[in-house]
């Protein structure tokens, strides 16, 4: 077993810290995409209306955006193993509110309507909006400069197929088992990766010391991402496609009104989505 994982290809997996974050990774990212095919499902099938799955998105994204610009300013100063934990615990949070939420449904729907799961969807976009820059910037900390190509490698193919297993479960759970058990697997995987996160042992890392605020610094790296083409080009393309491409919300409406296929096929067809999605970036890239 050992030899099959001797190749230079595999030496960014022998370091200790490294390995637990990618565990860390592909749980997180599973349950945050079982999440969010549970959570189209449910308020579709409360409500049957179209528009409050675009809620869903807008929801999502207004906190997650605004936070991200202070996020990775303070992800630059601060203790970013701290970071993600406390605001992997937000996560830990919605998922505890939806699955007490859905146990009794009739109750909480009758007095509240489905305003928990927007708190849940905002608490989600919020820890995100902490979470990516620190997550980024941490990998540097785990691993040895020569080994920052290789571990760039590692988390983006273990991201992506966390994107793939994580909807088709959600949806297979929750059309065979039910909503609490689907609920509960996505809590228990959010607990699962914070655990992962306290076994993670690393030092303080160096902060360069300024005398500009917050406010200029982010005004800098604004400034300079629009004196960059190449940047601006590529944010722009994933923006208007993220905004714009953003068809899998509507999923919901297709699977339980066209195809008639229940939660397990939306979550099928979800991961349908990052499939394509992967093999277009894989065409991209040998092209280039």
């Amino acid at each position: 077993m050992k030899r099959w994982f001797a190749g230079e290809a595999f030496a960014v997996v022998r370091v200790r810290n490294f390995r637990l974050y990618l565990f860390y990774r592909v749980f997180m990212t599973m349950a945050a995409l079982m999440q969010s095919v549970i959570v189209g499902w449910q308020i579709y099938d409360l409500t049957h209306n179209v528009l409050w799955l675009g809620f869903i998105g807008l929801v999502e994204v207004i906190p997650q955006v605004t936070v991200s610009l202070f996020a990775g300013h303070f992800s630059d100063i601060w203790n970013r193993h701290k970071i993600i934990k406390y605001s992997s615990l937000l996560l830990i949070l919605g998922a505890v509110i939806l699955l007490i939420y859905s146990i009794d449904s009739d109750y909480f729907s009758t007095r509240f309507g489905i305003f928990p799961l927007f708190v849940s969807v905002f608490l989600t976009g919020l820890s995100r909006g902490i979470l990516s820059p620190a997550q980024v910037a941490m990998v540097g900390q785990l691993v040895p400069r020569n080994l920052y190509a290789n571990a760039a490698t590692w988390n983006s193919a273990n991201w992506h197929l966390a994107a793939v297993l994580g909807p088709a479960t959600g949806g297979i759970v929750y059309g065979f088992l039910g909503i609490i058990p689907a609920y509960s697997l996505v809590l228990a995987l959010y607990s699962i990766s914070f655990f992962l996160m306290l076994l993670i042992k690393i030092g303080k890392h160096e902060v360069t010391e300024t005398d500009d605020g917050i406010f200029i610094r982010i005004r800098s790296g604004i400034d300079f991402v629009f004196r960059t083409p190449e940047l601006l080009g590529a944010f722009a393309l994933d923006m208007f496609a993220v905004l714009f491409g953003g068809a899998v919300a509507l999923l919901p409406v297709f699977a339980s009104d066209v195809l008639f296929v229940g939660p397990q096929g939306l979550g099928h067809r979800r991961e349908a989505a990052d499939i394509g999605e992967q093999h277009r970036r894989h065409v991209f890239a040998m092209r280039r």
